[in-house]
């Protein structure tokens, strides 16, 4: 599988700013993939999980000793 140069969010962007344009939807979404959607949306699950997980571990190192 092909790396691509940019990241999600600068993809995001761009498209966004060519809607912003004038450019349809429809159109924008033509380069993308089912399969790079569902990698994304995989990706910022497990974002999502070790955000939380660091979270969690920074109160217990915060947390008195008892």
């Amino acid at each position: 599988m092909r790396k691509s140069r940019f990241g999600g969010e600068q993809i995001i962007g761009i498209f966004l700013e060519e809607h912003d344009a004038g450019r349809k939807p429809k159109s924008l979404a033509a380069g993308t993939e089912v399969s790079d959607a569902k990698r994304l949306k995989a990706v910022e699950g497990e974002n999502h999980r070790l955000k939380r997980r660091l979270a969690e571990q920074m109160l217990d190192s915060m947390a008195p000793d008892r």
